[in-house]
């Protein structure tokens, strides 16, 4: 076809070549005619008025190729519009989901959140966050016990939602513990300040405070710690000051990454101690002699049994 062209183009074309070229420009594909049309389009602007079918058929066969394309173009900007219509039903539904993030019944996990918010969840904890979170406003639901350490950002403020408490959080370092089953609730604010709502009281804390609620009540008590105490876990040490033996165990569960089960024992017992470089069975060992227990570890599984006719 190029050589037939070329001859149109210095128009030396015979009548046999030019019906020749006619009928090879109408069965040639439109894409490879486009093609081909377009290399040396300049030249074909001296068209003779004794060529006129081929004039014509060119003419034709370009407006189709250019057609074609238009007609592709159109398509793929609908198809276009489509998808970010799709997309944009996609994240409006993630916009209305919630991402759950929950630990096992022992150890502890490591998160970090969208705005750089870190938290330490132990075990049996779990958050929940919105996928637009941080874009409009900072909230987590939460249960269990997590130590977090807040990204600063003064005009969004951060917010934890437990059953019963609002803790409305300004760039700052606490622990919150929260489990379902146990009968209180307990915030322990390390740096920074915060608020906690529940009910119709108000609370603000400062550094070292710790609020207690008391779920059957809804009480709040304000009291001062030791940073000794609630930082503990994150040291070379284990504190427990006046703490329900359940809590005891959780602790343990949570520092050794082992599943405690135990019976006859009074879990609501307080017990006070402190435990340096602890190891589980040193621990299991003085608390066997306080409660009067014998223990078992077997496959990652504490098994605390109260020893026959013992009692505290």
């Amino acid at each position: 076809m190029k050589e037939l062209l070329n001859k149109y183009k210095a128009n030396k074309i015979r009548p046999e070549e030019l019906e020749e070229l006619s009928s090879m420009i109408e069965s040639t594909p439109d894409d490879t005619l486009y093609d081909i049309l377009f290399e040396d389009w300049d030249s074909f602007a001296s068209e003779s008025e004794n060529n006129h079918k081929v004039k014509e058929n060119l003419k034709k066969k370009i407006f189709i190729a250019i057609a074609c394309a238009a007609a592709i173009l159109l398509a793929l900007t609908l198809y276009l519009q489509i998808r970010l219509h799709e997309s944009t039903n996609r994240l409006d539904v993630l916009a209305d989901s919630d991402y759950r993030i929950s630990t096992e019944d022992t150890g502890t996990m490591d998160i970090s959140l969208p705005d750089g918010t870190t938290a330490k969840l132990f075990a049996k904890s779990s958050i929940q966050y919105s996928a637009d979170y941080g874009q409009n406003k900072r909230m987590i639901k939460m249960t269990g016990e997590g130590n977090f350490d807040v990204a600063h950002n003064s005009e969004k403020t951060f917010s934890v939602s437990i059953p019963g408490m609002e803790i409305y959080v300004h760039g700052t370092k606490f622990n919150v513990y929260a489990y379902p089953d146990d009968e209180i609730s307990e915030v322990s604010l390390y740096q920074g300040s915060l608020s906690i709502s529940c009910g119709n009281q108000k609370i603000r804390l400062s550094p070292n405070q710790k609020v207690i609620v008391q779920k059957s009540t809804g009480k709040m008590t304000l009291t001062h710690f030791d940073d000794e105490e609630d930082m503990s876990l994150r040291k070379h040490k284990m504190v427990f000051i006046h703490k329900p033996l359940l809590q005891v165990l959780d602790a343990l569960q949570a520092r050794f990454g082992v599943k405690i089960t135990s019976s006859g024992l009074d879990l609501s017992d307080f017990y006070t101690g402190e435990f340096r470089e602890p190891e589980l069975e040193d621990v299991l060992a003085v608390l066997g002699v306080h409660y009067l227990f014998d223990y078992e570890i077997k496959n990652g599984e504490v098994i605390i049994t109260k020893k026959a006719g013992k009692s505290k």
